[in-house]
Order: C-alpha cells, then structure tokens, then sequence
C-alpha cells in the first residue's frame, strides 16, 4: 500500500495544493504555519470523516474567507486504484470513491458506500456517532506520527485511540526473547574534555564559544553562499545555451510557416467540393424520404382495409360462439332453479321434527316434576341429603357451562362472516382468468407449479387468480396476469373476509362453524339440564320455613300444580303413555337429547343446502349476465367495424384505386433511390473523410506553428533581458573565492569532528558498562526496537523495556544507563517514538506493505543524531513509503529521497 497524491483546495490555511508522492521516503519542508500539519490533516480527515459531518473539528477546518473544503487522496491498496473525493459542506457535502483493479475493472461509489469501501480497504473499524469516525483504526496510529503525539509513548496512544490487537497479531507469530545491558561508571579525568563538545545528554553542545558549533556555523554560511552563486553561474549557462537553441527554433520556423499556408489552402479548396456534393445528396435524400412516404401511405390504406375485413369474420364468429353460451347458461340456470323447491320442503320438514322432539322434551319434563313432587310427599326425610346431591350437580353444570365461550351472538356472527367469505370467493372465482388448453398430440404442461399431461385432441381448463407461469415443456414459458380493474381489490377483500372468519374462529377457540354449533348446543343441552336441577332443587325447597306438615302442603300443592301443568301438555302432545318410574323418565329424556341433536343437525344441513343452493343460484345469473353484457359488446365492436369499413371506401376509394396508386408510387420511390446511391458513390470515392482530416491537420499545423513562433519569441526576450543583468558582472570570480573559503571552513570542521570524536569514544569508552537483564516483553517487536536503536547509536549497547499494552516503561544504553521514557529528554522522547513506530511498521509490513507519517517529529533532534535515524529511515524506505514533514529544510537534505517545500508547491498550484 501506498500513497500516490493529494489534492487539497479551500481546507484551513491551504488555498490550493497539489502532492505527488514516491514509493520510498518523501520529505515536505516550509516554515511554520505553512500547512505541513494541515495537509497531513486534511489526507487523514479525507480517510476517517464523514463528508456531511458537522462536528467542531470539521467547523474548524473552513478557511476564514469562506469557501468548501475539498480533499482529493489517490492511493494504492493490494495493485488496486483507489482514488477518494471529499467535499466537507454540512448536509450538502459529497464523498465519490473511484477503485480501478489491476484488470482494468472500475467500481464507482459515493456517500456512506465510498465511506465504507474505504474503511474496508485501509482497515478501520465500523463507522459510529455523528462524525462517522471508525471505532478503531487498526494499526494506523502506529504509523501516523502527528505533530502533538510526536513526544508521546506510542503504546499509550494505541491503547486510548488504536486496536492493538493488530500489532499483537503480529507479534504472537513471531516469539522470542532477549537479555542484554550494563552498568555504568562515570569517568571524570575524561569528562573535562568531552563537555567542550557535547552537553550531558550525549548532544553535541551548542553554547556560544563551543569549537565545533562555532567551526559548524561558518562552514554553513560558506557552504550556502557557495551554493547560492553556483546555482547562479548554471542559469546563466543554460540561458546561453537557451538563447542559442530558440534562435535556431525561430528561424526554421519562419520557413516553413509559408509552406504550412499553401497546404492548408489547397486542403480548404478540395473540402469545399466534398460540402457541395454532400449538399446536393442532402436534398437528394428529401425526395427520397417524401416519396417513402407516400408509398408508406398507400400500403398502410391497403393493409386498413384488409384489417378491418379480418376484424369483421373475427367478431362475427365470436358473436356466434357467445349466443350459443348465453343459451346453455339460461338453460343451466333454469334447471338449477327447478331444484330449490325439494330443498326447501326437507329443511321445513326437519324444523317441524325439531320442534316436536323440543315439545316431547318440556313434556317428559313436567312429567318428571311429578314423579319428583310425589317422591318429596312419600319421604321428606331423605330430601336433605337429595337437595345436596342436586346442588353437587348443579355446580358440575355450572363449571362445564362456564367453560364454553361460544354464545349465540358469536355463531351470528360467524354465519355472517363465513357468507361474505363465500361471497367474495365466488366474486373471486368469477374475476379470474379461464384458460382452455387443447393439445394435437401429447404434450406435457406446467401451470402454477402443477404438471399433468395431455393426449391428443384432449382438452382442460384451469382458473386462474394469481399472476402465472405456464411452460409447455422445454420450448415455450407464458407469463399470465389476469386483467380486471377490480381483481386487486376483489381479491384483497376475499383475503380480508378469510382473515376476519379465521380471526373469530381462533379468538373462540374453535376450528369451524360446526364446531362453534356443536359448542352452543352442548351449551343448550346443559343449560337445560342445570334448568332441570334447578327446578327439582326449588322443588325441593321450602317458600319459607316450617314443620313437615306445612312442608307437606306445600309439596301437595306443587304436585298438584305439577300434575296440571303434565296434563296440559299431554293434552297438546297427544301422548297419553309416560313412564312412571324417574329413571325411565330420565333415560327417555337423555334419548330426547340424542335425537335433538340429530335434529338439529339434520335443520342445520338442510339450510347449508338451500344457501349453498341460492349461491350458486346467483353464481349462475352472474355467469349469464356477463355472457349477455360481453354479446353486447362484442354487437357493438361489429358494427363500429363495418362502419370504419364503409368510411375508408368513402375516403380512399376501392381497392383498384389504392393499388394503382401504390404501384405508381413504387416506382417514383425506386428512382430516387438509384439517384441518392449515384451521389454517394461519388462522394465515397472522393474519400471525404480523408479530406476532411488533411484539412483540419493543415490548419492545425500552421496555427500551432504560428503559435509556437510567437512563444519563442517572447521566451527569447525573457533569455536575452537575464544574460544583459548587472548582477552576472565578475560571477566567476566570486564563485571561485566561495569554493576556497567552504573549503578551508569544511576542514576546520572536520579536524574538531575527529577531536570530538576522539573525546566522546574515550569517555563512552570508560563509562560503558553492563547494564541489568532487560525484562522478559514481546520479543519481536523488542528485537526489531533494538536492533533500530544499535543502528542509531552506531553498533552502542541499547535495550527496552515495555509493558504489555506497548507502553514504553524503559530504556537502557551503555553510555547513559536506564532512564523511565518520561525522564528522557524532549528530543530523545521524539525519537525513541520515531523508532518505536517504525519497528512496528516494519513488524506490519512482513504481512502488508503500509506506508509511514511523519508530521515534523524530529523537530528536536540534534544534527549527530539526525544522521544517524536519517540512515534508518532511508533503508526503511526501500520496504514502505515514508511521508515526513519538517521546518528544517536544510538539516533534512542529508535524508536523500524526494524533497518538496511548501512554497514551490503552492507556486506550482497556482
């Protein structure tokens, strides 16, 4: 993975700004406040913000003028393109994500979708809360060095803000350890002359007086003027040879602009014939159209005609086939109707059994009030303990009639909605499509999903409510959708009635209307035997309190009234035989129940018949009026037809006219087509084309040569006004006493640097020392740490120690000892973090190239020291990208790499 450019317009402080990066180490300079920090920001807010986010953060990015920040980041991920478009306006702003693969394959995404492809591409975390940042973002912020966290333990950070177990993933593939360190002693005899070069930190010193910071800073100011005048003598001589070159430039020019003239004219000359021949074979091809449609025309009255003579036998013939149908359905119709009567005669005959068993019933009943009444008289002793039985009894009854939810209300109201259920499934079946199948020979048909077979001459029909597909075998599939302005709401009705009906049914706990009747009667049934308890328990009991004899009237007159009450329905009934036993009586009534159930049963069906009859009854009318209504219709196209006929006659004339004029019209269409096609072989053999594009090259040619005359020309000026300056007067003389006086500052440098050296070796020399075993940490990462430290304190001892979460608790080298991270120094904090991250970049990078950010985080490293890390990072490059930014342009140069400095840049952009 790498980053190939970044375009920033209208973001902070940066107006306009264009980068493009290399694969290996890129360094960005300027001073501060130049936007270094704000093109890293606007790069990582282009990758981790959303575009409509109206966080504080993004507020703060909008430059004071005004304007829409825009960010534009083009990067390598896994050989694919990956170029990312961000406008951050509010609700207004836009993301555009383009991803080109190494096939040649482009996928295009915008807003959230360009969001996400991007957070699966780089690695983050699910994106959440009003700015859309990722939950985490995988190994980044170890490789993201801000500005503000240059002086931060790199473990701390991944623990607040990261997800370290991308790092420890890597980590536990690897394993291993290692032990290493020393004390130290402090040697003075050798520190007097140590700290006339460096400070006790290690760093070189730079107090006013110091030999070598003194001998350093004249070196550089020879050195810069050196440079200075020599980029002065080599643009003075490449104007010299400049000013040679478009000299030569201008006067070959010069001859040949007339040359490019003349062809031009003559390339002018030879389209103009092409124009006026494709003119001509313009007009040409009017009459060519005019005459097509004319004879269009004629052939368009001819097939009219025949079209509405085809349309007449069709609707003749269908009027025929629809007369005949209207007949059957009358006569089915009337041979339905003739069936009610039968129906209606066994449904009042069932009624009238019904009532009579009901009447045998009270009967039996009051007769068995007398038996009961007679028993109370004989023995009244026994009636305390037959009251209880029949009070044990009575509440039996009352719990199984409590358990039943049905009510008559409910059955009412099942009827109901079971008759629109039926209603609106006939309407239903009535709307449906009616498909006839007739097969030649034997063929094999699907519809809906059911297959069958036909044989020859064999005929089906099927109905069809629902959108269907019909297949005939392999070689042919019809979509069917029946038609009907009303099927949509027929059929959502049918579906509501159904819903409803099945509703009420579930809510009483029931699965059919039988169910709930045989529920209600069950219900009846009881009710009366609790009614027949009931009254044998007032029986029983005395209207008010007294001795047995007032109890004895009592029961001789309820007997009495019994008896009355059994004569008179006897009389009605005309039923002169009961039974004198109770237990007679109550097996009679309970063979009563029985057949009051079939009673009722049998009424309950015979007027399930007679309204199943009536339905189809209305069935059938319904069948015959469509039939008449679609006769009428068809009546009425039949006559429109033959009118539409006879009015063409009128118009067009007979047949033998439209014919004759059609002929003609062939003809007159045939000669302008033979004379179009002469017209444009000619133009096809002058190669307009050909014409066309010598033209246009000519002109091209000699207005890019005028053109080019006129820029050398101005250049030449330019040339000529910066070799004529006051300032190139005696340029290689003091070029000269420049390289003499670097040279004399460079060696004075260089002999303290060997002094220095000498001291430090011998100080480092006498106060090394072992310092204790490092502690046992994550092998990996503390290998590759110190391996980076040895290479930056030149082969010296160093070792680290860090916590489990990547914290960073201490650091030991030969020459200082161990020292906790936060009591080092700022610069040493800095680059330790620099190291750090780039040992676990490079730990990453085994698995997946990734690049590095540096935003000025070596601001505070001392020169000796920023050779050395600039040798590592320069290796490093060879593996991943570095992007670094610095305000110390001059110190950076020794990095090598690619080098930019903000203010060309911004040059560049404008």
């Amino acid at each position: 993975m790498h980053i190939h450019s970044i375009r920033v317009c209208e973001f902070g402080t940066i107006d306009h700004l264009e980068v493009e990066f290399t694969d290996g180490l890129n360094v960005i300079s300027g001073p501060n406040e130049a936007g270094k920090s704000t093109l890293m920001k606007a790069a990582w807010f282009a990758l981790t913000r959303r575009c409509t986010s109206k966080a504080q953060e993004i507020r703060n990015i909008v430059p004071n003028s005004g304007g829409t920040p825009e960010v534009e980041v083009s990067l390598i991920v896994d050989g694919s393109a990956y170029r990312l478009e961000k406008t951050f306006d509010g609700q207004s702003g836009t993301a555009h994500l383009r991803v080109e693969d190494q096939d040649g394959g482009v996928d295009d995404y915008t807003g959230d979708e360009a969001d996400e492809a991007i957070r699966e591409a780089l690695g983050f975390g699910e994106a959440s809360g009003r700015k859309g940042v990722p939950e985490h973002f995988g190994f980044w912020p170890a490789v993201w060095v801000r500005q503000d966290e240059r002086q931060m333990d790199p473990g701390k950070h991944l623990t607040g803000k990261g997800d370290p177990d991308s790092i420890s993933s890597v980590l536990a593939q690897i394993g291993g350890d290692l032990l290493a360190g020393s004390g130290a002693e402090i040697v003075e005899r050798a520190q007097e002359e140590y700290e006339k070069f460096f400070t006790s930190s290690g760093n070189l010193t730079s107090r006013s007086g110091a030999p070598l910071h003194e001998a350093t800073e004249e070196r550089d100011r020879a050195e810069k003027r050196f440079n200075e005048l020599k980029q002065t003598r080599d643009r003075y001589e490449e104007d010299l040879d400049r000013h040679s070159r478009i000299q030569d430039e201008i006067g070959g020019l010069g001859d040949q602009i007339p040359e490019l003239k003349e062809e031009a004219e003559d390339a002018q000359e030879a389209f103009g014939q092409v124009q006026e021949l494709e003119e001509e074979i313009e007009k040409k091809d009017t009459e060519l159209d005019t005459a097509k449609s004319e004879r269009n025309r004629l052939k368009e009255r001819l097939e009219r005609r025949d079209d509405l003579r085809d349309t007449i036998g069709g609707l003749e013939d269908d009027l025929e086939e629809k007369t005949s149908v209207i007949e059957e359905k009358r006569e089915a119709l009337e041979a339905h109707r003739d069936g009610r009567d039968e129906l209606t005669e066994s449904k009042e005959q069932a009624s009238e059994q019904l009532e009579e068993l009901k009447e045998t019933q009270r009967t039996l009943r009051a007769h068995l009030d007398v038996i009961r009444a007679a028993e109370r008289l004989e023995d009244l002793e026994a009636r305390t303990s037959r009251l209880e039985d029949l009070q044990e009894r009575r509440d039996d009854l009352t719990g199984e009639i409590a358990g039943i939810a049905v009510e008559r209300e409910d059955i009412d109201q099942l009827e109901t909605l079971k008759e629109t259920r039926d209603e609106t499934k006939t309407r239903l079946e009535t709307a449906a499509a009616r498909l006839r199948f007739q097969a030649s020979s034997e063929v094999e048909l699907e519809v809906g999903g059911e297959e069958f077979m036909l044989s020859g001459e064999e005929q089906t029909t099927r109905n069809v409510e629902e959108p269907t597909t019909i297949r005939v075998e392999s070689l042919l599939e019809i979509e069917v959708e029946p038609g009907g302005e009303d099927l949509a709401s027929i059929r959502e009705s049918a579906g509501e009635a159904e819903n409803e009906y099945e509703e009420l049914l579930g809510d009483l706990g029931v699965e059919s209307l039988a169910d709930a009747r045989s529920q209600t009667q069950e219900w009846d049934r009881l009710e009366t035997r609790l009614a027949s308890i009931k009254e044998q328990i007032e029986d029983l009991l005395p209207e008010e309190d007294g001795d047995l004899s007032e109890a004895k009237i009592r029961a001789e007159r309820e007997l009495e009234q019994a008896q009355n009450k059994r004569g008179d329905l006897s009389d009605s009934e005309g039923e002169t035989s009961l039974p004198d036993d109770e237990a007679d009586v109550r097996g009679r009534l309970d063979e009563l129940e029985d057949e009051l159930e079939a009673a009722r049963n049998e009424a309950e069906e015979a007027r399930e018949k007679v309204q199943a009859h009536d339905t189809r009854t209305q069935e059938l009318r319904e069948e015959l009026q469509r039939a008449e209504t679609q006769a009428e219709g068809i009546e009425e196209s039949l006559e429109t037809a033959r009118e539409d006929l006879e009015a063409h006659r009128t118009s067009h004339g007979p047949d033998e006219k439209i014919e004759s004029d059609l002929d003609e019209a062939k003809e007159i269409f045939q000669d302008r087509k033979e004379d179009v096609e002469s017209l444009r072989s000619k133009l096809d053999a002058m190669s307009p084309e050909d014409l066309e594009a010598r033209k246009e090259r000519t002109e091209e040619a000699l207005e890019s040569a005028r053109e080019e005359k006129k820029g050398l020309e101005e250049e030449l000026n330019k040339v000529r006004g910066r070799l004529e300056s006051d300032d190139l007067r005696g340029l290689h003389g003091r070029l000269e006493d420049a390289r003499q006086e670097l040279e004399e500052a460079r060696a004075e440098v260089r002999r303290l640097e060997r002094q220095a050296e000498a001291a430090k070796l011998l100080y480092e020399t006498l106060t090394e020392s072992r310092a204790e075993a490092r502690k046992k940490y994550l092998a990996p990462l503390r290998e590759e740490v110190e391996d980076l430290l040895g290479r930056f304190f030149d082969a010296e001892k160093t070792a680290v120690e860090f916590g489990e979460a990547f914290t960073l608790q201490k650091l030991s080298r030969s020459s200082d000892g161990s020292l906790e991270f936060d009591q080092l120094s700022t610069g040493a904090k800095q680059q330790l973090s620099v190291l750090v991250r780039l040992a676990m970049a490079r730990l990453i990078a085994r698995e997946t190239p990734h690049p590095m950010f540096l935003d000025d985080a070596l601001s505070d490293t001392d020169p000796n020291r920023l050779r050395a890390i600039a040798d590592i990072l320069h290796s490093a490059a060879r593996e991943m990208q570095i992007i670094m930014t610095t305000c110390h342009h001059d110190r950076h140069r020794r990095l090598s790499g690619t080098t930019m400095r903000m203010d060309v840049l911004k040059q560049q952009a404008v």
